[in-house]
């Protein structure tokens, strides 16, 4: 219930809204619909533009902020039965600034809003991207309640259940429940239905950009193209022709999905393999068979978690017979991880296998051992232009002999070096030498922030052995260093 101060306060706001009407903006609202939608529109509209109405809102809210929640979300409901669509933003509006005091028995009050008084894509896009869709962010495990929403004859329910997932996978959570819907609403025959879950996968391409990638590369087929359209509007146009069709080299003849990137692109650690494998080819998705476990084993061990790093293969789709690359379908793929490599902000590069470390090191200029004696440079650190290469071998190595585990798990343990900065750094005179430039940062990037642990300075510190001030990580002395000290 209302009570009568609300009530006029109600009718202040509206007698502000027809004050500032436009009335030749109202006219031309309805540009924004298709004529078949404006049929279905039962609201009507004082004729104001969406700035008036935000700042009436922002200007009214302070007056009521201090009521109990229960208050305000009456006096929302209140405005919402008056039928006009400027009322309706406004109580839309002070539902989301109400929200640090929702909980979860506020669903079914906000589904029975979206029922009643939801009848476009405006008033369902407003409210499911702010209030309704921070509830679902907040109580994630309310998302199971909208499942059913994804088969209702109510247009604005089906396409709700894909836009009130936009507030949080903007924040990076609940990817895995964007794509369980579009999943669900891909074959949807409403034009406004495929363009919100178009629009969801736009957004999550935002965070997740690879991951969508895969997902659009296997659905394409079945995918409209309005949704198709959407999905990818905010890649790059090499890669906007790549996901409808990559035909690059031989590979495309004999894939079945070509593999990209997936994880977090801000991690630390971006790991490049070689090619997809057979289950990664059947799932469009990286390490998903046997050498994935292994790897991910690997990682658990040096306390690295999947969601953590970056991974991507140096050959986009799987190798016949899990043979050798060639040269050209290298050169021919290459530009995609380069486009990776220039996007992703990882400072450390784990190449995994003969051809993807043998690639980057070649990219960076660093000189190749010898073919017979390449097995060396696994587990060793180099310092490449702008990122820092660990060269390591492939887990499937594991598959194939049991007992080169531990060689394995001693080369992966670099990584968790590469986690953390020597502990002694900020005490060690190369610091101090860096700082006024009289020692190079190569120094300190491949063994103070890098591989502290191969030090010199490093080992006779942890065994108490003395060691003058201009030795160098690697052992040598500087004299020049000692004549600056």
């Amino acid at each position: 219930m209302v009570d009568k101060d609300h009530r006029e306060l109600i009718s202040i706001i509206q007698r502000e809204l027809e004050i500032k009407a436009d009335y030749s903006y109202l006219k031309s609202t309805t540009r924004f619909f298709k004529k078949q939608d404006l049929k279905e529109i039962k609201s009507l509209s004082h004729g104001n533009r969406a700035t008036v109405v935000r700042k009436i809102a922002a200007d009214y809210y302070k007056k009521i902020k201090n009521l109990e929640k229960p208050k305000i979300l009456n006096l929302c409901e209140y405005l919402l039965s008056t039928n006009y669509s400027e009322e309706r933003t406004i109580a839309f509006d002070w539902a989301f600034r109400l929200r640090e005091k929702l909980n979860k028995e506020e669903f079914w009050r906000f589904e029975r809003w979206l029922m009643q008084y939801v009848h476009h894509w405006g008033s369902c896009d407003d409210f499911c991207t702010h209030a309704f869709g921070y509830l679902l962010f907040r109580y994630p495990e309310l998302i199971d309640k909208t499942v059913s929403w994804r088969k209702s004859d109510n247009r604005w329910f089906r396409r709700a259940s894909a836009v009130i997932l936009i507030y949080s996978v903007r924040r990076k959570k609940l990817l895995k429940e964007v794509f369980e819907t579009c999943d669900e609403l891909i074959t949807d025959e409403d034009d406004l239905v495929r363009k919100g879950y178009g629009w969801l996968l736009k957004e999550a391409a935002n965070k997740f950009q690879n991951e969508v990638f895969n997902y659009v590369m296997k659905n394409r087929k079945r995918m409209p193209r309005v949704s198709l359209r959407y999905a990818i509007e905010k890649y790059p146009e090499e890669m906007n022709k790549s996901i409808l069709n990559c035909k690059k080299c031989r590979l495309s003849e004999t894939r079945k999905y070509p593999v990209v990137g997936e994880g977090d692109p801000d991690s630390r650690f971006m790991i490049v393999a070689q090619a997809p494998g057979e289950k990664e080819d059947e799932k469009g998705k990286m390490f998903v068979g046997p050498s994935g476990d292994v790897l991910f084993d690997l990682l658990n061990k040096v306390g690295l978690k999947k969601e953590e790093v970056y991974m991507t293969n140096l050959i986009k789709c799987m190798l016949p017979g899990n043979r050798k690359p060639k040269q050209d379908e290298i050169d021919a793929c290459s530009v995609y991880l380069e486009n990776e490599l220039d996007k992703v902000t990882s400072s450390v590069v784990i190449t995994l296998g003969h051809y993807a470390s043998r690639y980057l090191l070649i990219k960076n200029e660093i000189k190749l051992p010898n073919k017979s004696d390449f097995h060396e440079v696994y587990g060793k650190l180099f310092l490449g232009k702008g990122k820092k290469i660990l060269p390591l071998e492939h887990p499937a190595v594991m598959l194939h002999n049991e007992e080169t585990k531990e060689m394995l798990q001693s080369h992966y343990q670099k990584i968790k070096i590469l986690k953390n900065e020597c502990k002694w750094f900020p005490v060690c005179p190369m610091k101090r030498f860096n700082e006024i430039g009289k020692l190079d940062d190569s120094w300190i990037e491949l063994y103070c922030k890098g591989d502290w642990e191969s030090c010199i300075r490093y080992q006779m510190e942890e065994n108490g052995d003395p060691h003058p001030d201009w030795m160098l990580p690697d052992g040598t002395l500087d004299e020049r260093l000692r004549a600056r000290r």
